[in-house]
């Protein structure tokens, strides 16, 4: 899956699917919406929603989705994280990425060099362990109108307990759809 990096880390939700959120209602925004929301609040001139839909849609081909397109992406995201590994190193539950950003800034409190190990050595000496999980729910962030998909909580579980419920549902851990990305390569199509 590519996916820009400023589309996941930078435009709300219901920006990027065109669609809006009252309470826990999510439907799909309509021009009345946008005149009405915007000057009510007077935080902003009745046009900035169409404006940033314009640059939006300029930016990524003329893209918007829907309510419906919204619930595939989640659904698909689902799917593509049938099967990830998380590593768990001194006490925690890392993504990759993660756990990179974890050790790199560990290695600067080391006082001596050739006591360092790599990543790769770790997780063969089973001092990194290696869990094979899967995302089971998509949840929205607490408000879809402002958070960008970054924001999106994804329900993982260890794959190996799948089979007693109760085993897995201990195995429960909470990541952010951001926690897979590399934010590091700017302006290309980044990669999880």
């Amino acid at each position: 899956m590519n996916i820009s990096s400023k589309l996941i880390s930078q435009y709300p939700i219901s920006v990027i699917f065109k669609i809006k959120q009252f309470g826990k209602s999510i439907t799909d925004l309509t021009k009345k919406d946008i005149l009405t929301h915007y000057e009510c609040e007077g935080k902003y001139p009745s046009n900035y929603m169409d404006e940033e839909l314009k640059l939006f849609k300029s930016i990524y081909n003329n893209y918007a989705g829907n309510s419906y397109t919204y619930y595939t992406f989640k659904q698909l995201i689902k799917l593509f994280l049938t099967e990830v590994y998380l590593y768990k190193y001194q006490g925690h539950i890392f993504t990759y990425n993660e756990l990179l950003n974890y050790y790199n800034c560990s290695i600067y409190n080391q006082p001596d060099i050739s006591s360092i190990s790599s990543i790769s050595e770790l997780i063969e000496s089973k001092r990194i362990e290696k869990i094979k999980s899967q995302c089971i729910k998509v949840m929205e962030p607490i408000d879809i109108n402002y958070f960008p998909l970054s924001r999106l909580n994804l329900y993982l579980i260890d794959v190996s307990n799948f089979r007693s419920f109760s085993k897995s549902y201990n195995t429960l851990i909470e990541k952010s759809l951001g926690s897979f990305w590399d934010y590091d390569k700017e302006n290309r199509n980044i990669e999880f």
